[in-house]
This record gives structure tokens, sequence and C-alpha cells, in this order.
């Protein structure tokens, strides 16, 4: 609500200012000055603002402000020591190293590699070989909405030390990668295929299988993008987003009091904030459907579900509908909410036992 008066101010005095200046101009003319008439156009141009030019500027500026948040926005990839041990990294840790000089790049036996999407977009990802012994696997692992590779580190090292070739993609706009119009999944997903693209091409890809992991933002590019992938055996989606419109509203919506949330925009602000967001991106929020791309899954598909029981913008039920829409027998796929666990972080809560839930369903 904060937002929503500063801008309703801000644009209130910008049209006073305005009808001061045009006044001055009048009175410059030796006409007199109508002060009445133009302290009225102030005061009724404020609905105009707080309902129309506000919820604009700010669609405008959610349309063309996704990116990696700044802190992140220095990773140059994972790292590791002479004996292959891959070194984490943090936040934290990329304040130390900014602050000290800067940050190093990735190093053997993680590289860098530079992807095409379908509509020519630029993408940025890290490739790293398996730890020994090796699963003829290959991992497509994508993060979340104003995230990058630093958050798929985690994950990155659990499935490469199942034995797993690595990618970690980092979608349009984010990271390294080219910035292009969000579309907050539809043209993510082009991404994520030029990911799986990238790995047909390499030498005996045909006798590997693919996994693909997605977080947030990252489930929506990796649903729409997941029947398309021809090697597809495993998909992991880490705090599902199963409607976009309805996740989009909680993370605009004011918060529980019990949440700390920067601020909030009450209705009518926040439909109104987001139709003009959907109108500057060119997009339809509603009619993006991962549930519908779940579905057409491969029943032979293996799946591990997995929400956050304190998660503000996925709810359970969520979770569990996107569970039950990937179509292969329930034995075959698994379902964890942990209770205490935020938006993105069961495997911060509880990492080994996120690292053998990955292990048991390589094992399917």
């Amino acid at each position: 609500m904060l937002l929503v008066l500063s801008g309703i101010g801000i644009f209130g005095l910008a049209t006073l200012l305005l009808a001061l200046g045009w006044m001055g101009v009048r009175h410059l003319l030796g006409r007199r000055p109508r002060w009445r008439r133009s302290l009225w156009l102030t005061l009724f141009s404020l609905p105009a603002h707080a309902l129309i030019t506000v919820p604009l500027t700010l669609g405008f500026l959610g349309s063309r402000m996704v990116a990696t948040r700044r802190d992140e926005s220095a990773y140059r990839g994972p790292r590791f020591l002479p004996d292959g041990t891959w070194i984490p990294q943090s936040r934290a840790s990329l304040k130390e190293e900014l602050a000290a000089g800067g940050v190093a790049p990735s190093t053997a036996p993680a590289r860098s590699i530079e992807l095409r999407a379908e509509d020519g977009v630029r993408l940025r990802a890290f490739f790293v070989p398996g730890a020994a012994p090796t699963r003829p696997v290959d991992a497509i692992l994508v993060h979340g909405l104003f995230r990058g590779g630093l958050e798929l580190e985690t994950v990155g090292r659990f499935v490469r030390d199942l034995g797993c070739d690595v990618l970690m993609l980092e979608l349009r706009n984010h990271g390294g990668s080219e910035r292009a119009g969000a579309s907050f999944g539809p043209r993510e997903a082009l991404d994520v295929r030029a990911a799986a693209a990238w790995l047909d091409g390499r030498p005996g890809a045909g006798d590997r299988r693919v996994l693909v992991f997605g977080v947030s933002l990252g489930t929506v590019a990796a649903a729409l993008a997941a029947p398309h992938v021809q090697r597809l055996r495993w998909l992991v989606l880490d705090a599902p987003v199963v409607n976009p419109l309805a996740t989009a509203k909680r993370m605009l919506a004011r918060g529980p009091k019990n949440q700390r949330r920067r601020f909030g925009l009450p209705e009518p602000f926040c439909t109104l904030a987001l139709s003009s967001l959907e109108l500057w991106a060119g997009i339809d929020l509603d009619a993006i459907r991962p549930l519908d791309a779940l579905r057409q899954l491969d029943p032979a598909v293996r799946a591990m579900v997995v929400g956050a029981g304190a998660d503000d913008r996925v709810t359970a039920s969520d979770v569990e509908a996107a569970w039950q829409a990937i179509p292969c027998p329930d034995a075959e796929k698994s379902l964890w909410i942990e209770p205490d666990a935020a938006h993105g972080a069961v495997w911060e809560k509880d990492p080994d036992r996120y690292r053998r839930e990955l292990e048991r369903l390589l094992q399917r």
C-alpha cells in the first residue's frame, strides 16, 4: 500500500506542478490564472493516477525489470578443489569476494557454455561432468525468478555426486543470459529445450537419459518443456507453480501479519498491476497451464515433487496438484512437503534427505 500511495503522491505532485506552471504561463501572457480550476483538476486527477497511471507504471517496471538479484549477478560458475570437490558458494560468499576485489570464475571440471534458444536468445549455462562412478544421466537444472546459477549449486552438487552430468541453465534475463521479453513460462521453456538440444548433440547421447529439475519459476519452464524432451526419464519439481496468475497475486498481495513483507498491493491495485504487466509483456498469465503440460508426459517418466509448509507463494494444494497431474503410477513418483521450510528452501532445511530422495528417484 505504501508503494501505491507513494506513486499516487508522486504523480499527484507532478500534476500540481504542471497546473502551477500553466497558471504561470497564463500570468505571463497577461491572462488571469484560474487557481480554483487548477486545484480541482489536481484533486480529480488522483483517482486516475491511482487506477490507471500507477498500475501501468508498475506493470511496465515488472515486465522490464526481470533479472537476477543484484547480490547474485556476479556469480561466474561452479568452482572445484584440485581433488574434484565442489566448493559451495552462496550470496554471503559472493559478497565477501566482491568486497575483496572480485569474484573468481568457474574452475575445472566446470565450463561455461553458450546456448541459443529457438527464438535466437543467447543463454549461458554451466556444464559439470558427473563424479565417479558415473551414471548415463544428463541433468538439466533450472532456477527461479530473480535468481540464477547460484541457486542451483546445492542441487547441482547432489546430482553430480550421484554420477550425473550436470547442466546448470540460466534463463533469459537472468545471470549471464541475454535480455529478452519475459513471459514467466512459455518463452523460458524454449531455454530448457535449448539445453536439452545441446545435450542431444553430445557423442553417445542416445544411450543416456535426462533428468529435468526446476524450482519456482523454473518449474513452469520445465513443465512446459518436458513433453518435448525426447530422452526425459526423471522430473523434479520444487515449489511447483501450477497457476502463475494466482501465484503472482500471492506474491504482490499483502502477506499475513506474522510474515515480513516489504510491501503489499491491496485490491484492486494488485489485479490492475498484473493486467498492466500482461499488457506490456504481451502475455496472458491465466493461459499458462503447467498442469496441462504435465498430463502430456510419458507415463514412463518418474517424478519427485517437493513443497514447503511455510511457503507463501506456492500452496500445499498446488504441490499436490502437480504430483497428481504427472501420469506415472503413484508408486513411481514421490511427494514431499517439508512443514517448516520456506519457498524454494527445502534443500537448505534438510539437505541429507533431499539428496537421499534424489538418489531414490534415480534408482527407479
